[in-house]
């Protein structure tokens, strides 16, 4: 292999990995100010907490999955849940 094609292929790796390095501290600083609010992180919660947000007009057309949940208190003081608890008391 030619000088030029290591170069070049040191440099690509280099450009991943920064930008896997960037991806992951990107996600735990989102994670850190999310519990820093006081908030509940879940990356893999049930499907149970997520059946209330598939009703329409949130689920027609798309194929979802239920990815991460976030719970906690909002700034106004209404409790915020996944399982939509506190859309029903209101």
């Amino acid at each position: 292999m030619s000088q030029t094609v290591v170069i070049i292929l040191i440099v690509i790796a280099v450009l991943v990995l920064g930008l896997i390095a960037f991806l992951i501290i990107r996600r735990q600083r989102y994670v850190r100010a999310l519990r820093g609010r006081g908030w509940t992180f879940e990356s893999r919660p049930s499907l149970e907490s997520a059946l209330d947000h598939h009703a329409p007009p949130f689920g027609l057309g798309f194929v979802r999955k239920v990815d991460e949940a976030i719970s906690g208190q909002t700034a106004g003081g209404v409790q915020a849940q996944p399982d939509g608890s506190a859309a029903r008391a209101g």
